[in-house]
């Protein structure tokens, strides 16, 4: 007896240079989220520092990039019942990446709290 895998769900007429750019896109998405985590004693120090505040304050960014690193997932399941994968990496990838990049700007620890811990 012979299993036959439905392939129904692959788009095979997607050019080979689209799944490469997901692919990227994907890795891009990860170096931006899971390098904060693996850096965060760094940023840790530099916030109380820099922004001359409470340790708890300095906390909230990073408590706050774990948490919703999970439930921006259950949101982009939800999402790719109505739009493309490919859209949905495309938008994260940028909202990622400004998110990372305006804190650069940030003056304030509540900043650095918006842009880092909940909109990346």
């Amino acid at each position: 007896m012979s299993t036959k895998i439905n392939k129904g769900n692959l788009d095979q007429n997607t050019p080979t240079y689209w799944k490469w750019i997901i692919a990227f896109s994907c890795s891009w998405i990860n170096v931006f989220t899971f390098g904060i985590f693996r850096s965060i004693g760094l940023l840790f120090g530099a916030f109380v520092s820099e922004y001359d505040c409470t340790y708890r304050q300095a906390s909230w960014p990073v408590s706050l990039i774990g948490s919703f690193a999970s439930i921006t997932g259950l949101l982009a399941a939800f999402l790719s019942h109505y739009f493309q994968i490919r859209t949905l990496v495309f938008t994260g990838v940028l909202i990622c990446s400004f998110a990372t990049s305006i804190c650069y700007l940030a003056t304030d620890i509540i900043q650095i709290t918006i842009f880092l811990g909940v909109i990346q």
